[in-house]
């Protein structure tokens, strides 16, 4: 395993070498997978292009999210930053790095975007910024290269089920109560954080090696201590999980949400919807305690449950008493 670290130490070198003019492309291509511009463009397929694309896509990030902490958790890699001082980070990650989660979610996310419009001009964007994005974690030092050819191959894989599957789920879905579904989501939701807890259980024996926190303070000596083993990650992506698809069932159980619409009204839409989200994140993040205990737990599942249900419902629902989009069922 050593050999293979440092390789990618001395590819990331050699790609830093090349000038600090590829560090911002990086960085912005970087940012394309990361979450939290998923959660900024998965509303606008929501509230403004196509409902069941949103909602596809947006599950589809949890999905692929939930499944990549987990696989962080089994094989705990460390990044290319905790390890050696040489290489220049330029993004901050506390989590450990095999599979590179940006390099999964390229895949997964703007896969299922891509095979939801059926584009094939849409496929070719899609690979193309699926290797950028890859690439990208490798040159700013937050992934080692075989971190990112770990998230690809995941990634593949759970597009691959996903797309398979998926319409046999809907059609189960379909034939059950409103209630029924809900209870479904939530039950999914509590799985995959008890399967994050008994993954985590047995790891309370191991310990950081000290030289990775050492070295990741060093590098980034304003951010807080990395804590690669929190549960909050799985709890924060089960709860936005549940809000997103129990608030989609609900809306489409009543009148539901036609996202087209005038272009001053899709404007509308998306800037009180962003508005509506931030003032939930950001509000409860105030008064809610913050941490790794139980009650820390449930307040964080509260709130991003929130988030989810006001993207797939409340959003919609006050965007329809405002005049600003119309019922579906009209």
């Amino acid at each position: 395993m050593d050999n293979i670290l440092d390789a990618g130490i001395r590819l990331i070198l050699f790609l830093q070498s090349i000038g600090d003019w590829i560090i911002q492309p990086m960085k912005f291509f970087t940012f394309l997978g990361d979450e939290e511009f998923f959660l900024l463009v998965t509303p606008i397929l929501y509230w403004c292009i196509d409902t069941t694309i949103g909602i596809r896509a947006a599950v589809m990030l949890m999905f692929s999210t939930g499944i990549y902490t987990i696989g962080k958790w089994i094989f705990r890699g460390p990044r290319p930053f905790w390890i050696s001082t040489d290489v220049k980070p330029y993004v901050f990650e506390d989590s450990f790095g095999i599979p590179s989660g940006h390099s999964q979610n390229a895949v997964t996310v703007w896969g299922i975007i891509a095979a939801s419009f059926k584009k094939k001009w849409l496929w070719g964007v899609a690979i193309g910024l699926m290797i950028l994005i890859g690439s990208s974690r490798v040159i700013l030092s937050a992934h080692f290269p075989h971190d990112v050819f770990a998230g690809w191959i995941l990634g593949i894989l759970v597009l691959i089920l996903f797309i398979k599957f998926e319409p046999g789920v809907i059609k189960w879905l379909r034939g059950q109560s409103t209630l029924y579904k809900i209870g479904i989501f939530f039950g999914v939701s509590l799985a995959m954080i008890l399967i994050g807890f008994l993954i985590l259980l047995p790891l309370r024996q191991w310990d950081l090696p000290t030289s990775w926190s050492d070295n990741a303070a060093a590098a980034f000596p304003d951010e807080d201590p990395i804590n690669p083993l929190a549960l909050s990650s799985e709890v924060t992506v089960a709860a936005a999980f549940f809000g997103l698809a129990s608030g989609y069932v609900l809306l489409f159980a009543g009148s539901g949400f036609n996202p087209r619409g005038l272009w001053w009204q899709l404007v509308l839409r998306y800037l009180l919807g962003v508005v509506g989200v931030l003032i939930i994140w950001a509000g409860l993040d105030a008064v809610f305690p913050d941490g790794e205990t139980l009650i820390a737990y449930v307040f964080r599942y509260l709130r991003y449950g929130l988030v989810g249900f006001w993207v797939t419902y409340l959003g919609p629902k006050i965007f329809l008493s405002l005049k600003l989009a119309k019922p579906s069922q009209m």
